[in-house]
């Protein structure tokens, strides 16, 4: 369980959040506002595993705002190369970091 603090307000990092996972290849299958939660996967390729990732996205306060990763399968045939979790967390918190 990965997490990133943003200094936005709330609205704003959870749109954005959605917005950043669909640049990535992945599909919003669930999002609630109301109680900040985000999940959404990725179709599983010829040479690219698939993703299912759950996050949390809840207001700091009025300016800071906390992304958490609590929740990421990754789906991968037999010859794929394997790939850490922790490693993917991060690189997805990144990606995030870089839409802002």
């Amino acid at each position: 369980m990965k997490s990133s603090t943003f200094r936005y307000p709330y609205e704003k990092v959870f749109r954005k959040t959605k917005s950043a996972l669909s640049r990535l290849g992945m599909k919003i299958v669930d999002s609630d506002a109301v109680k900040g939660s985000i999940k959404a996967v990725s179709n599983m390729g010829l040479t690219k595993p698939g993703l299912s990732i759950n996050l949390i996205v809840e207001a700091l306060n009025s300016s800071d705002t906390k992304v958490t990763i609590t929740g990421l399968v990754i789906k991968k045939r037999f010859y794929m190369k394997k790939i850490n979790p922790e490693n993917s967390e991060a690189e997805i918190l990144g990606n995030l970091s870089n839409n802002f």
